[in-house]
């Protein structure tokens, strides 16, 4: 999570993912290291799934297939919001072109410090399952 003035830099500093790998941001660089993490541990066979979700004026919208929109949140033990795209991704790369297609689908409102500022949350979320081989 990250807290700032609009323009500060939370962008940036999260999710860039262009240009040389030291200027990546940090959910790029997690996501990299995760899956060197799984390839070197040879006793497990790992499963990841990802959604990617939008709060958007009480809303949540679904970001990967943008039509699942106004998803009903079930509160309880889980918390899972219905409707919402639950991907496979089994590189690296999968889950960063997930995350790229995600960001095309927010939603943008100009202010008066920022015309690109998205005015929204949006909520990245991995699932990672382990078992023996």
């Amino acid at each position: 999570m990250a807290y700032g003035q609009t323009g500060a830099g939370k962008t940036h500093t999260l999710l860039h993912n262009t240009g040389s790998p030291e200027d990546a941001g940090l959910v790029p660089r997690l996501i990299a290291a995760l899956f060197v993490t799984i390839s070197c541990d040879v006793r497990n066979v790992y499963k990841v799934r990802a959604s990617f979700a939008q709060i958007y004026n009480e809303q949540v919208d679904d970001l990967i297939k943008p039509r699942n929109v106004n998803l009903k949140i079930h509160h309880g033990g889980s918390n899972e919001v219905e409707g919402l795209t639950i991907t496979e991704c089994r590189t690296a790369e999968d889950l960063l072109n997930l995350l790229q297609l995600g960001r095309r689908n927010l939603i943008y409102a100009e202010t008066k410090m920022n015309k690109s500022s998205s005015r929204s949350h949006a909520v990245l979320q991995l699932r990672v399952s382990r078992r023996q081989r």
